[in-house]
């Protein structure tokens, strides 16, 4: 109701930037209805709660004892990062934090400090789509399944800054990687590695398909996260290939009608006719791709 009633002086077109724009509206919203400035709300409503003494709305001009410097990856290897003024990002980024601080975020709302049960319930709840397919997407967050177990994860970058947070709750585990440069390592690489170590190897024998690879075959297209996305399928004496641009790549049959390239699920629909359709499940995003004809 206060989107309609009211109008706010910002270009939607610079929160695209950060393909964020949900969260730079509702950053609006908030301070509309609390009266109170965006950082300062999370400070007192989130920070204080949970305990994070060293967290905070970023700044560019103010001096923070012991801060990291950002660097991105040049031609020449790794550069200062691009200046980047914190109102920008806004509600859709410009925090700063320390890897001690998000442990006791996680622990904050997953034990019922900042969000009551039922409020816990829908942030974890997943999208579903107008068929009923569930994806891994929920209310700003993903829950999908890592080592066997429920994981719920988000990563995220801004100049010079990468990071991943992952929570597994039946082990009660965090798993926090901050990195103050945007390569060549992931910080999602880093998470895994982490929880092979603490969980076990996370190793899955891919199972054998034995149905008829030809059905699959076929260009799909359609319209990804900002751009169109066009993919072939190929098949190869025991397995799918794709390839999408210049790139080819092996595909794992996982089950059903179901593959993946390690990273991201491809499920393939249709029905007795054939296959009509391709859905990529790349966790942070799900795509639907037509076949064409």
């Amino acid at each position: 109701r206060i989107v309609e009633k009211e109008k706010f002086d910002f270009n939607p077109g610079d929160a695209l930037i950060y393909n964020n724009t949900g969260f730079f509206i509702l950053g609006l919203i908030l301070e509309k209805v609390t009266g109170l400035k965006y950082e300062d709300y999370i400070k007192k409503n989130l920070f204080d709660r949970a305990g994070m003494s060293h967290s905070y709305y970023c700044s560019e001009s103010k001096i923070i004892p012991n801060r990291a410097h950002g660097y991105d990856t040049g031609e020449q290897g790794l550069q200062h990062a691009g200046y980047l003024d914190q109102v920008w990002p806004y509600a859709a980024g410009s925090l700063c934090s320390t890897a001690e601080d998000l442990v006791k975020w996680d622990q904050a709302i997953h034990h019922g400090k900042i969000l009551n049960e039922k409020m816990y319930e829908e942030f974890l709840s997943p999208t579903l789509l107008n068929d009923g397919s569930v994806t891994h997407y929920a209310k700003g967050i993903t829950v999908t399944e890592d080592h066997g177990q429920r994981m719920i994860e988000h990563g995220g970058g801004i100049n010079g800054f990468l990071t991943e947070n992952r929570f597994y709750p039946k082990e009660d585990l965090s798993i926090v990687v901050l990195i103050n440069s945007t390569g060549p390592v992931s910080p999602q690489f880093i998470g895994d590695k982490i929880a092979d170590e603490i969980l076990g190897l996370n190793k899955k024998d891919s199972l054998t398909f034995s149905g008829d690879l030809n059905k699959y075959v076929g260009t799909y297209s359609g319209r990804g996260r900002g751009q169109d996305l066009k993919i072939t399928i190929s098949k190869t004496d025991s397995t799918l290939a794709l390839k999408n641009e210049d790139k080819t790549t092996s595909l794992k049959y996982v089950e059903n009608n179901t593959w993946s390239d390690g990273n991201t699920n491809y499920i393939f629909k249709g029905n007795e006719k054939g296959i009509s359709e391709l859905r990529m499940d790349q966790t942070y995003g799900y795509y639907s791709l037509k076949r064409e004809q």
